[in-house]
């Protein structure tokens, strides 16, 4: 055969093999791409900003692919004021610089397969109208910081030698009032919670006979502190007490163990709500009026009162019961209980409020995937404030101007998240890189 014939036939079965070749790669990349599902992109719940805080959580770790093999994440701006974002290609990230306006971010989620899906979610900046404080504490490097946020900005309460938490807030003629605990000694060794609380930040040490004592709830009237909670004696048992400016009124007598979560005063009048266990060994829900035991429960299963309002002489217990395993949120008017679920799925109520004879409550009730829902009733009437997609909760109410403060928390990647809702929108309160919590709301 002719060589320029030889050259051309080998070179017509190169190309023949080659086209085989790249047949067969298409054939098994569109096979691979037809077996392959594209991901879920979640961006996450829109959120408000309070300035000054100017800093938001941009977190994607919600979304999900069937195959597990996703390989990018991208945040992008879609509109909204100039801001900052420190990596758009990670899952997590924070939007630094925001000013006042309205935010829209895209996700952008791809897999090896480079199928992709995409979501939005929305940052509302406002100026604040009215400041919003919430005590809680906070883990930071193996330390625990009691601390509250005016408008999202932390304000540290301790120093992190010894943990401390902060439990309840109250704001009166712009001094900040804060009730909670720090140990006496630190992590590194044994220590009890110390009860005390600050004063536009300068600690009070509030008298103690027992092993610990630790304070729940505080209230300032008339210039008067009064603050709620319980002391473990030395016989181990807990003491329901509360301090009128640092001078100790014991509850019960120590007899079985009792526990104050909540204080109110009204007219000179002391109420106090919590619990007491009975000589059956179940936890009956109580308030104490002056000193004066009034039982919610009859002391056949296992009750709470978690906290307390007084309005017109009516007196309102939020709390919940359980009797044969059905947990039910419910609040008490004047003794008479009033249930907010079914049973059907545990549930707990824990703060109340009275505002133009509307009732409030907040508390979260487990759904049928076994997660807690943030939620608050009005007028009996349910509120939920999460999806049910994760675990949260929430533990105090306020209603100012109409508009409903809800504080709580929510596990985000195996750790407890601090927050609050106003109106149903999520206000974050740390970034989810530490343990954080929220126990109380004040509004003004």
């Amino acid at each position: 055969m002719h060589r320029s014939k030889i050259k051309l036939l080998s070179a017509f079965l190169i190309l023949t093999a080659y086209l085989i070749a790249c047949t067969k790669n298409d054939e098994q990349k569109q096979q691979q791409q037809q077996d392959n599902h594209a991901p879920f992109a979640n961006a996450g719940n829109d959120t408000t900003i309070i300035l000054p805080a100017s800093t938001a959580i941009l977190n994607a770790s919600l979304s999900t692919d069937p195959d597990n093999n996703i390989k990018s994440y991208l945040w992008t701006k879609i509109s909204g004021p100039i801001c900052n974002i420190a990596n758009a290609n990670t899952a997590q990230t924070q939007v630094t610089n925001l000013t006042a306006g309205i935010y829209l971010f895209e996700l952008k989620v791809t897999d090896a397969s480079d199928l992709f899906d995409k979501d939005t979610m929305q940052v509302n900046v406002t100026n604040a109208t009215v400041n919003v404080y919430v005590a809680g504490s906070e883990l930071i490097s193996g330390k625990r910081y009691a601390k509250y946020w005016k408008n999202g900005v932390a304000v540290t309460l301790t120093d992190g030698n010894n943990p401390a938490e902060a439990a309840d807030i109250a704001v009166v003629n712009n001094d900040i009032y804060v009730a909670g605990s720090e140990n006496s000694i630190g992590w590194n060794n044994t220590g009890w919670p110390v009860p005390k609380y600050w004063k536009n930040g300068t600690a009070v040490t509030l008298p103690y006979n027992g092993i610990y004592a630790i304070p729940s709830a505080i209230a300032v009237v008339n210039n008067d502190v009064y603050v709620a909670g319980e002391e473990n004696f030395q016989s181990n048992v807990r003491v329901a007490k509360y301090w009128k400016n640092g001078v100790a009124v014991n509850l019960t007598n120590g007899n079985f163990d009792a526990s104050a979560y909540a204080i109110a005063v009204v007219n000179n009048d002391v109420y106090v709500s919590g619990v007491e266990n009975n000589s059956s060994g179940k936890q009956v829900a109580k308030y104490w009026k002056n000193g004066v035991a009034f039982n919610l429960t009859d002391g056949n299963g296992w009750a709470f009162g978690s906290d307390i309002v007084v309005v017109n002489n009516d007196v309102y217990v939020a709390g919940f019961e359980d009797k044969s395993g059905a947990v039910i949120a419910k609040y008490w008017k004047n003794g008479v209980a009033v249930n907010l679920t079914n049973g059907s799925n545990p549930a707990r109520a824990t703060s109340i409020t009275i505002v133009n004879n509307d009732v409030y409550v907040a508390g979260h009730e487990v759904n049928s995937s076994g997660k807690g829902v943030a939620k608050y009733w009005k007028n009996g009437v349910a509120v939920n404030l999460t999806d049910g997609s994760t675990n949260m909760n929430a533990v105090d109410i306020a209603v100012v101007n109409n508009d409903v403060y809800v504080a709580g928390y929510e596990f985000e990647n195996a750790k407890q998240v601090a927050k609050f809702w106003k109106n149903g929108v999520i206000v974050n309160l740390a970034d989810g890189n530490n343990i954080s919590d929220a126990w109380a709301v004040a509004v003004q």
